[in-house]
């Protein structure tokens, strides 16, 4: 990485090893189970529930309508655990 500037900072507080580790793309995928009110406009409703299959909940982001601007993560929370 060419523009990794923390080994030399690592260094001056003494660390004997500083590894460089390639960036490698991060994303969340979302919006493959949307979420509506209407089976017709999506696969789950507000809470989760599939609207074709039975007893069937969906918790994760898949279920979002399209990506969020920030991690994902405590909303797929919030909406797990209501």
């Amino acid at each position: 990485m060419s523009n990794f500037r923390g080994g030399a900072q690592y260094r001056a507080v003494g660390a004997t090893q500083v590894w460089n580790l390639p960036s490698y793309p991060a994303s969340h995928n979302m919006g493959t189970n949307r979420m509506a009110a209407k089976a017709s406009e999506g696969v789950v409703d507000g809470w989760g529930r599939a609207h074709d299959v039975p007893n069937l909940f969906v918790s994760d982001g898949s279920t979002f309508p399209s990506s969020s601007a920030a991690n994902p993560t405590l909303t797929i929370v919030a909406l797990a655990i209501r």
